[in-house]
């Protein structure tokens, strides 16, 4: 222990007498933790770590293929077209992001990330949530009633884990939306854990099934019907 004292002493005169030196190491240091941290929370969040869905070995994303772009969003007539037709899959839902809205009324307003799903998205998850549930089919129409379902992380950070919250109205870029349920913890979009940022309120997509708009503006995944191989 002594032999040890003395090297540290010494380890640091050394430093101290060339302060550029020094600053070069502890700069190296920091970017190579800072780095490592970083590739370790993706490995985690998309290798190791299980995702928080039911059975995910039978969930597959669906994408489309143009010329220039390999994997690529799905139009509304599309997302109504697999859900007609096809065979492979039990289910099939869409969702898309919605980008950042103002989250006001109770506590300061804070800008938050919101997305949009069809009412079957949780579904075909297999989701459990912590309080409430999704919305309903009859509230996933263009021009639906204003509900949502938010993270659980929001509702611990913004509203202390309130119970009564579902069932009220929260603002949102100044409209109101009833809250109908309450995510589990942990819960992320299915593309969000290779991503910094994550929504926190999800409302109903609205698809409008007599629409011929091409528009590609959501991505969209589906549970395979018993017994069919990715």
């Amino acid at each position: 222990m002594p032999s040890l004292l003395h090297d540290l002493r010494l380890a640091l005169r050394s430093l101290t007498r060339r302060p550029l030196f020094t600053s070069v190491v502890l700069l190296t240091l920091a970017l190579g933790i800072g780095a490592t941290t970083a590739i370790f929370s993706v490995v985690n969040g998309v290798l190791l770590r299980p995702l928080p869905y039911r059975s995910p070995e039978t969930l597959a994303l669906i994408w489309s293929r143009w010329t220039n772009f390999e994997k690529t969003w799905i139009s509304s007539p599309e997302y109504f077209a697999y859900t007609r037709e096809t065979k492979t899959f039990s289910s099939v839902a869409a969702w898309g992001m919605s980008g950042s809205a103002a989250l006001t009324g109770e506590g300061k307003p804070e800008s938050v990330e919101t997305a949009n799903a069809t009412a079957n998205f949780f579904d075909v998850l297999g989701v459990s949530f912590a309080r409430g549930h999704g919305f309903s089919a009859a509230e996933d129409v263009p021009n639906g009633p204003h509900v949502a379902v938010i993270t659980h992380e929001l509702w611990q950070r913004r509203y202390a884990g309130d119970d009564a919250l579902v069932g009220k109205a929260i603002l949102l870029d100044g409209a109101s939306y009833q809250v109908v349920g309450i995510l589990p913890q942990g819960f992320r979009l299915p593309l969000e854990f290779q991503s910094l940022t994550r929504a926190e309120i999800i409302t109903p997509i609205g698809f409008d099934p007599s629409s011929t708009d091409n528009s590609h503006c959501c991505f969209a995944i589906a549970r395979l019907q018993p017994g069919v191989m990715i």
